[in-house]
């Protein structure tokens, strides 16, 4: 038995779907102006909140960023979990999935065109991310050499 407070869980899904409404609401900004012009103040105001209730889910715009990110790895990571065959087939699937939801592509292609500016802030998050999208490739090419997957 827990010494939690009555309505203690509803709470917390109040909160999380709190979260996922200003997690949208920061998705239609940055597609409407880039991630770069992301204004907390409005932000506040799209998701019908205070800056200061805001502030509570997200301290400041790397922070709403980062959340952007990990929902479309969440996207990313469910898709790789049901994916089978090569690394090549695999790619065309998750492309086709974008190419059907493209809100959520488009604003992660919005996100990594902008992170190629040294200071933007999820500058450093993208610079890993290619860097091991090549570490992957790379290693993965001999054996679908070998099996004929792709040519040599």
């Amino acid at each position: 038995m827990t010494d939690a407070p009555p309505g203690a869980k509803r709470s917390y899904s109040k909160g999380v779907e709190r979260r996922k409404e200003i997690i949208d609401a920061a998705m239609e900004l940055v597609m409407e102006s880039g991630s770069s012009s992301l204004s907390m103040r409005e932000l506040a105001r799209r998701a019908g909140l205070s800056q200061s209730g805001l502030l509570h889910y997200f301290p400041d715009q790397t922070a709403v960023l980062t959340a952007l990110i990990e929902e479309k790895e969440a996207v990313l990571a469910a898709q790789a979990a049901e994916l089978t065959g090569n690394p090549v087939e695999q790619m065309v699937a998750i492309e086709t999935y974008d190419a059907e939801h493209g809100g959520v592509a488009a604003m992660f292609t919005i996100l990594a065109a902008e992170g190629i500016t040294v200071g933007n802030p999820v500058h450093d998050y993208f610079t890993r991310r290619y860097e091991r999208a090549v570490q992957e490739t790379v290693s993965g090419l001999p054996e679908l050499q070998a099996s004929g997957a792709i040519r040599r």
